[in-house]
């Protein structure tokens, strides 16, 4: 029994000796899959769609904050459009209503702002509907 187990050591030492580049081969792997998993995350992350350049051209945006009080209600309407052709969200009958004639109107999907012109020679104001109920056509 003594023998099997000199044996033994004899082939683990023999074994050790023989493959000194296992470990760093086994260290070096972790290594490269820990990168390769990381650069797979990188590219599996999905970007930004939405852009300030990506405004499109609307007909009307509505606001609405609805609160205990009632809330209010926004409307940027272009000229010839009545706030009757607009759609709303929900809001109490208490619920205050502005409407805002604009000259053009433009909405941004991917950062929810809009922006408008009052007269066509205005420059563009820029307003943000987070926060609010919005809807737009």
């Amino acid at each position: 029994m003594v023998n099997a187990q000199q044996d033994n050591q004899i082939i683990h030492l023999q074994t050790k000796n023989k493959f000194p580049v296992v470990p760093l081969l086994k260290k070096a792997m972790k290594y490269i899959v820990l990168w390769a998993g990381l650069l797979l995350s990188c590219q599996a992350e999905k970007e930004f769609e939405g852009t300030y350049t990506d405004f499109e051209d609307v007909n009307f945006v509505t606001l609405t904050n609805e609160s205990t009080d009632g809330g209010s209600q926004i409307a940027y309407l272009k000229n010839g459009y009545s706030a009757n052709e607009a759609r709303f969200c929900f809001c109490d009958q208490s619920c205050s209503r502005n409407t805002v004639e604009v000259a053009e109107l433009q909405f941004n999907e991917g950062t929810t702002q809009f922006r408008y012109k009052v007269h066509p020679s205005d420059g563009w104001t820029l307003k943000s509907s987070t926060d609010w109920c919005t809807k737009y056509d």
